[in-house]
């Protein structure tokens, strides 16, 4: 069973607040599944076995809808 959600709020240099959504799967005898996307900025998903901040980032290759940044781990308000 995947466990619950995480989110972690990401705020761009504009000032434009969004998500970064995090699941695992952490099902018994199942490989440990990683499971990232945002809301409230325009991405790609991103699923792993294991990953560093930096590793979400450029896989998300986050960007701002309302100035076209992309977001890099310095734009990560809650770690």
């Amino acid at each position: 069973m995947p466990s619950p959600l995480t989110y972690y709020t990401v705020i761009c240099d504009c000032g434009h607040k969004g998500k970064i959504v995090y699941q695992e799967n952490d099902t018994p005898f199942a490989s440990l599944r990683e499971y990232y996307r945002t809301e409230g900025f325009i991405s790609k998903p991103y699923l792993t076995s294991a990953a560093t901040w930096d590793n979400v980032f450029d896989n998300l290759a986050a960007i701002c809808p309302e100035c076209g940044r992309e977001q890099t781990i310095r734009n990560l308000k809650d770690v």
